[in-house]
């Protein structure tokens, strides 16, 4: 049969299929809209920010040696603030509601840019929670970090405010996500269903078979194509016209 895997045959395939996709991309955007709206609880992030630097018998200014040995610190002092007997004070502070496990889950931290810039980040379903919890790390960390990194200071720049919208999930970008795998979820059924299926529908799709064609049955215009009439068989002034 004519290869059917033309670019030409297949925009005209998906063209004609457009009301199916169309229905597949709005039911999956508005499936995943639902249940991401509705079914996933929110999350809310607070974060904080620490700046940590190297200083040696007092120094206050910092040269590019200190600069980069400030940026080194960082990592370290994630490891310090994660650590067993600092989240156990913040427990304490906060009345020990989370198990030191579940409250590692929630912590996360990161350096802002590459730079001495420590941003301390807890997410929880609660806002308040979150921001508790935030803050009481903020509080242990000068103390336990001084503890460890005798030869660093720390300060704080930034506190944790309580979050007034969720960080996720974010309904409207999974529902533009559920919308792109629907259209392509659809469209790759339209496509493999065309290649699976072995009807024959036009005269050229047996040329390459060498099969004879007997007679063709033209489809009229009102089904979709366009119609082919006898010559003095007009439509419009004919009472009976003919089909050729």
């Amino acid at each position: 049969m004519q290869n059917r895997t033309d670019l030409r045959s297949l925009l005209r395939l998906v063209g004609r299929s457009s009301p199916i996709w169309l229905l597949c991309m709005l039911f999956c955007a508005a499936g995943v809209y639902g249940i991401s709206a509705y079914c996933i609880p929110p999350s809310y992030m607070a974060s904080a920010t620490l700046y940590i630097y190297n200083s040696q018998e007092g120094a206050r200014e910092l040269d590019a040696g200190n600069v980069d040995t400030s940026r080194k610190l960082v990592s370290t002092c994630s490891v310090v603030l994660q650590s067993d007997r600092t989240l156990e004070q913040v427990l304490r502070r906060t009345g020990g509601k989370r198990s030191l496990e579940e409250l590692r889950g929630m912590l996360h931290m990161e350096a802002v840019d590459h730079t001495e810039i420590l941003r301390i980040s807890v997410s929880s379903g609660d806002p308040e929670e979150a921001a508790a919890l935030c803050n009481t790390l903020l509080d242990c960390a000068p103390t336990e970090l001084l503890r460890v990194l005798q030869g660093g200071s720390v300060k704080v720049i930034d506190t944790a405010a309580v979050p007034e919208h969720p960080d996720s999930p974010n309904a409207v970008v999974n529902a533009i996500l559920g919308a792109v795998l629907g259209l392509a979820g659809s469209i790759t059924a339209i496509l493999t269903w065309n290649l699976l299926d072995g009807r024959v529908r036009t005269a050229e799709e047996l040329e390459p078979c060498g099969a004879p064609v007997l007679a063709e049955i033209p489809i009229p215009f009102h089904l979709g194509e366009e119609a082919t009439w006898c010559e003095g068989s007009n439509p419009n002034i004919s009472s009976n016209p003919r089909l050729c």
